[in-house]
């Protein structure tokens, strides 16, 4: 995979398949992660319900700031609503959190590795 690595999208590997079949088992909320920019949204997260077992962010760009993620990947989840009062999930409590993209992951440091 890193032979194969590039600054181009490379669709078509399964990502699609694999998410339908995760849809069969799992309670996933889903959010366009096209354009997400998540230190400007702060309604990203509305569609997570205490039910909810795993986050999917889809088709993320190649510009997509992972580090925005690590927050929420180690630490309590907080969920705001539009006209509602924000609801804080403990970690144990959290959704899993998934992304697809076609890029690959280009960033450098310990939290990458």
């Amino acid at each position: 995979i890193l032979s194969q690595a590039s600054n181009t999208a490379q669709g078509r590997s399964g990502k699609g398949i694999l998410i339908q079949a995760l849809h069969q088992f799992l309670n996933i909320a889903e959010y366009n992660g096209k354009n997400v920019d998540l230190s400007k949204d702060k309604f990203v997260f509305q569609s997570i319900t205490l039910l909810t077992n795993l986050f999917l962010l889809q088709d993320v760009q190649q510009s997509f700031n992972f580090e925005d993620l690590f927050a929420v990947l180690t630490d309590k989840m907080s969920i705001e609503r539009k006209h509602q009062v924000k609801i804080i999930l403990d970690f144990i409590d959290s959704p899993k959190i998934a992304l697809t993209t076609n890029y690959t992951i280009n960033n450098t440091g310990g939290s990458f590795t």
